[in-house]
């Protein structure tokens, strides 16, 4: 150290004269030469200080470097009155310089401070840490990978009624930052614009106008309660082209158009008590257009009572109402609708495979028959026309096949119902309904129209089964074509049971029962003690066999059926859905 200094000892320590320079001076040496000095850190100082005055109210003008045992180095220029009145720090016109500011050291005085990282800018300092502190500048906060830019003014009051007054606007601010407050919400990304926070901890009025970078912008007012262990909130807001993503990762891409209000206490879904009322406008959800939305609803006590819940866009209708668990012990039920003109809005969430895909063609017999039957109809017509046409010469008919169209294999389309009850809590749900639609396509499958009835019980638990009938007429599956197709089925994983009856060609008739396993991860279906009826004749499989969809086609393994005259099927290879394939088929 070099320099000058001047100490009067009196009942108060006065310092004049002091111009210093200075290397490693250690906290615990001040707190030896200047009594009653308690230092709030432990480290060690360098740099360049002029003071005069008490400990109580000392001019400084320093350039100081703190390297912080904990905290690490933090640099500092200051101009301005400071004092150490025994408890904390008290300052008047303090102009500060951080370069930077390591944020860690304020947990000295609030301990459980969830932000960190270092602060570049500069302020203007007054008050006192131990009751109230105003600052008035501009700083960068850079905290593990997020930064934030703000200006502005903050006055906070410390102790046991805590209270903010701050008027800042974001250039921009990091919601990840903001989001370390409020752990459970997940906020990303950032936002700018005027932040206006005052009150109490516990009862802290909010009021922000903040635009997104994707030029969303979100206002909302209200107040929140940060202090409590349970957060409070009371807030409404206004969402203008939202898009959710840019806040938070798991939301999908919107742009949203609402007002919303939420009033309640809690994050948790099982101890929340909260009201939600929004409406939504003409907006997106990923990729699908929603016209209109309106959400009524309340959450107490682990269930969840939604007055109205109405959606319209996409082609799609949707209402929904009643109670639902949010809690193991709770349970509700809610009442649904579900109404699509066009399942074609929905394409997008299938998965496709690079190219375009060939449309699934009808099998060679479909189009056999479809031409004998041409040929009938038209030897009848022939024969019911013959004596006019000799009489006015006209032609004879001319062949028309009505062979069924090839069906698109990468696309969905048709109108669609579906209404029923959805009883029970986020953890054991039963799901029960009935469907129905009309000329429906789904990826190379085909139907005119279908009826069904669906019955999941027990969903989300280990006892999970599912149960479904299905009722179809005008039905291409594979290239295959019936005229009607009742199926019954049932699932509780990996197989269940099904029952299968299909008619062709109008008079032709096959059905088929028995049990089955289910392997999604590889597209495999085994199947065993199934029997089977073509027209009068039963069959029944002596074995387990297997097929499997996941090449280009449908691979047989060992199917093999016989009847009680030792009549005996056996087809084992690939069926393909197009081109040639090593199908072997074998007919006793």
């Amino acid at each position: 150290t070099t320099g000058s200094i001047g100490v009067t000892l009196a009942d108060t320590i006065t310092i004049h004269d002091t111009n210093l320079r200075f290397a490693g001076v250690d906290t615990r040496m001040l707190e030896q030469l200047i009594p009653h000095l308690k230092s709030p850190r432990r480290g060690v100082l360098a740099g360049r200080a002029s003071a005069s005055g008490g400990p109580n109210a000392l001019a400084l003008n320093g350039d100081v470097t703190f390297d912080d045992s904990r905290a690490g180095r933090s640099r500092v220029v200051a101009v301005g009155e400071v004092g150490f009145p025994g408890r904390g720090m008290r300052a008047r016109d303090l102009r500060v310089q951080m370069l930077p500011v390591q944020v860690d050291m304020a947990r000295t005085w609030y301990p459980t401070l969830p932000i960190g990282g270092a602060l570049t800018g500069s302020a203007t300092i007054n008050g006192s840490t131990t009751t109230q502190l105003a600052v008035v500048g501009g700083v960068d906060l850079r905290d593990r990978g997020t930064q934030s830019v703000v200006d502005g003014k903050a006055t906070i009051r410390t102790g046991n009624a805590q209270w903010v007054d701050v008027d800042v606007t974001a250039r921009p601010v990091s919601l990840a930052e903001v989001g370390r407050f409020f752990p459970a919400v997940g906020l990303q990304g950032s936002a700018t614009g005027p932040v206006r926070l005052e009150g109490p901890l516990r009862d802290l009025r909010v009021h922000t106008d903040l635009t997104l970078p994707d030029g969303g912008r979100f206002v909302t007012r209200g107040t929140v309660d940060v202090a409590s262990r349970e957060k409070g909130y009371n807030l409404s807001a206004s969402l203008y082209t939202l898009n959710l993503r840019t806040i938070d990762a798991k939301a999908p891409v919107t742009s949203l158009t609402a007002t919303a209000a939420v009033h309640g206490r809690g994050t948790q879904l099982a101890t929340m008590h909260s009201t939600i009322e929004a409406d939504l406008s003409t907006s997106r959800l990923d990729t699908i257009a929603v016209d209109t939305m309106s959400v009524r609803a309340s959450i107490a006590g682990g269930l969840a009572t939604v007055q109205k819940l109405y959606a319209s866009g996409a082609h799609t209708a949707a209402n929904v109402s009643g109670t639902f668990g949010l809690a193991r012990d709770r349970t509700g039920e809610l009442t649904y609708r579900v109404a699509v003109d066009s399942l074609g809005a929905f394409n997008r969430f299938l998965r496709r495979t690079p190219g375009a895909a060939p449309p699934v063609a009808p099998r060679p017999g479909v189009v056999a028959r479809a031409v004998r039957q041409a040929r009938a109809d038209s030897i009848r017509i022939a024969r019911a026309t013959e004596m006019e046409r000799l009489i006015s010469g006209r032609p004879g008919p001319k062949l028309v096949v009505a062979a069924p169209k090839p069906v698109p294999s990468d696309t969905m389309s048709g109108a669609l119902i579906a209404a029923g009850t959805l009883r029970g809590n986020l953890y054991d749900f039963d799901l029960r309904g009935r469907a129905g639609g009309e000329h429906i396509v789904v990826r190379g499958n085909a139907a005119r129209w279908l009826q069904a009835e669906y019955a999941w019980t027990h969903a989300r638990t280990p006892q999970s089964n599912l149960a479904m009938g299905v009722d179809a007429a005008g039905v291409s599956a594979m290239g295959f074509a019936f005229d009607t197709a009742n199926v019954r089925a049932t699932y509780a994983s990996p197989g269940g049971h099904i029952e299968m009856v299909v008619t062709q060609a109008g008079n032709r008739q096959y059905a088929a029962k028995g049990d089955y396993a289910l392997y999604t991860d590889r597209k495999e279906l085994k199947l065993a003690n199934m029997t089977f009826r073509f027209d009068t004749a039963f069959w029944s499989m002596p074995h387990e066999s297997a097929i499997q969809w996941s090449g280009p086609g449908l691979r047989v393994t060992n199917f093999e059926i016989r009847n009680r005259g030792n009549g005996r099927v056996y087809a084992n290879g690939l069926l393909p859905t197009s081109g040639v394939g090593d199908f072997a088929l074998d007919v006793e």
